[in-house]
């Protein structure tokens, strides 16, 4: 019985981190249970990995001094996922009406679907953060020198950023190319990127700019985006987007070769 608790705790030392085993309030056991499901459910779907003993778990509370008005949030620097307080009964309630396995499966066919939605999408903040860091090129993005970028490249790196994220939230089945490339403006005015517009741009823009890449090179694809930074300073926005793609694939594909 000694032996076999022994063996237990080892098991139990090694996939958890250190950050993670300190206290958790019940609700956050909740947050923490579905964010390991979502990492085995992506994982499955995608054929990826998540360096589990990188991540220091989530907590519910985004840091003060960042928008409060975020759903989540993945903070680089700390390898945690932020998920705002207003959720906290969703999350409770999902479990104890839905049990063990509320926070599994496709989300589209799931009753909560806008939880999985939000954890699958900040995993994909992290698993591109940690493939950065694994091939030396430290946190991405990098939380010192966004300041320092032009505002173009500034949103650039949304584009990807929320691109990568994006693509292992949008449940839509539906994917016409064509039709999701309009979703890229043609506008490269700093107005319109920093307004709504910019939203759009940012993520389902991104979505559509990236999805092509990952989709045919994986992790391949993840270290190509997390090197090769977007911009289009003046011109047209969506045809530097096609660029970018058409090069990113020409290239990754040579690779493979």
């Amino acid at each position: 019985m000694k032996l076999r608790l022994l063996v237990l705790f080892l098991v139990f030392s090694f996939s958890v981190s250190a950050e993670t085993l300190r206290a958790l309030s019940p609700a956050e056991e909740v947050l923490n249970k579905a964010v390991a499901d979502r990492m085995n459910y992506l994982e499955h779907r995608y054929h990826i990995r998540f360096d589990r003993a990188a991540f220091k778990g989530a907590t519910f509370g985004i840091p003060a001094e960042h928008d409060q008005t975020f759903e989540a949030e993945y903070v680089p620097g700390e390898s945690r996922i932020y998920v705002n307080r207003s959720f906290v009964f969703w999350f409770v309630r999902t479990k104890v009406c839905f049990g063990e396995r509320a926070f599994e499966g496709v989300p589209q066919f799931s009753r909560s679907q806008k939880l999985l939605t939000i954890l699958d999408h900040e995993l994909g903040h992290f698993w591109a953060d940690h493939v950065s860091r694994k091939i030396g090129n430290g946190a991405w993005p990098s939380p010192y020198n966004f300041s320092e970028l032009s505002w173009d490249q500034q949103c650039g790196l949304r584009v990807l950023t929320e691109g990568v994220a994006g693509y292992f939230s949008y449940t839509t089945p539906d994917y016409n190319r064509k039709e999701r490339a309009k979703s890229f403006p043609e506008e490269s005015d700093a107005k319109y990127w920093y307004g709504r517009g910019g939203q759009v741009a940012f993520y389902a823009g991104g979505y559509w700019l990236v999805r092509p890449i990952l989709q045919r090179f994986r992790e391949k694809g993840v270290e190509y985006i997390v090197t090769h930074p977007f911009y289009f300073e003046d011109g047209d926005a969506r045809q530097a987007a096609k660029e970018y793609q058409r090069t990113a694939l020409a290239e990754l594909g040579k690779k493979r070769k």
